[in-house]
C-alpha cells in the first residue's frame, strides 16, 4: 500500500509539472514572436511512446532507423519521466554527435544569478561551447562548467522556472550561435530542451518523447528507489 501511495503522489506531482509547463508554454509563445522571433517547423518528426518500448537500445534503433543523412540538427523533447535524459546520452554516443542541453544553460543561468548575484546577459556573454577532446563542452572563461560547478541541487531547481522564462530569448539566440559554429566541423547537432524554447530553433528532425503518466511516476519511483539503495 505504502509504495502505492508514493506512485500516486509522484504521478500527481507529474501533472502537475506538465500543467506548469503548458502554462508557461502558452505565455512564452506569443512574448517570443512579439520579439520578433520566428517559429520553426521540423522538416520531419518522430513521436516515440517510451512506455510501449522495452529499451532505451530499442527507442535509440526506432530513431536511428528513421534517420537519413540530411537530419543533421535533431531536437529532442520529452515529458517529465518519459526518458528524455536517457535517450538523449545514448543516443549522443551512438551517433558521435555534438549536444546542447537547454536544461544545462538554464541551470548555470540560475546558479550564477542566485548563487554569485551575477546578471544572465553578462554570463552569457562569457559562455560557449569548447571542443575538449573532440566532444563540445559548455564553458565559460575556458572552464567546464558540468564539472566546475555544482548544478544540480533541489534549491536551485525551485529557482529555475523563473530564471528560464526572463532569460529564454537570450538563450535561444546564444544556442543559435552555438549551432552555427558547431556546424563548421560537419557533425551531427544534438539538442535537447522543452517544446516552447526548440520550435524557435530550426532542426531537420524532432524527436518527441511521451508516456503514460502511471508510467511515468513508476519510472521515477524506481530512480529514487535506486539512488536510495546506493
Amino acid at each position: 500500500m505504502a509504495k502505492n501511495c508514493k506512485i500516486d503522489e509522484i504521478m500527481l506531482a507529474i501533472l502537475e509539472r506538465d500543467s506548469s509547463d503548458l502554462i508557461v508554454d502558452m505565455k512564452n509563445r506569443p512574448k517570443l514572436i512579439d520579439l520578433g522571433f520566428k517559429m520553426h517547423k521540423p522538416k520531419k518528426v518522430i513521436k516515440i511512446n517510451t512506455g510501449e518500448v522495452d529499451s532505451i537500445e530499442n527507442v535509440i534503433k526506432i530513431i536511428c532507423d528513421n534517420l537519413k543523412d540530411e537530419h543533421r540538427i535533431i531536437s529532442m523533447v520529452g515529458q517529465c519521466g518519459a526518458g528524455k535524459s536517457s535517450t538523449f546520452e545514448a543516443l549522443k554516443t551512438n551517433l558521435n554527435a555534438f549536444h546542447i542541453s537547454m536544461g544545462d544553460i538554464f541551470r548555470f543561468l540560475t546558479y550564477s544569478e542566485i548563487v554569485e548575484n551575477k546578471k544572465p546577459q553578462m554570463v552569457l556573454r562569457k559562455m560557449n561551447y569548447s571542443l575538449i577532446d573532440g566532444n563540445n563542452r559548455l564553458c565559460i572563461k575556458e572552464l567546464d562548467i558540468l564539472k566546475e560547478f555544482c548544478l544540480y541541487n533541489l534549491e536551485l531547481e525551485k529557482h529555475i522556472p523563473d530564471v528560464s522564462t526572463k532569460t529564454q530569448h537570450m538563450v535561444i539566440e546564444f544556442v543559435k550561435k552555438e549551432i552555427t559554429e558547431l556546424s563548421k566541423h560537419k557533425k551531427r547537432i544534438l539538442i535537447e530542451g522543452r517544446d516552447f524554447t526548440l520550435d524557435f530553433i530550426p532542426s531537420d528532425l524532432r524527436i518527441n518523447l511521451f508516456a503514460d503518466p502511471l508510467v511515468r511516476a513508476r519510472r521515477r519511483f524506481l530512480q529514487r528507489q535506486e539512488k536510495i539503495d546506493e
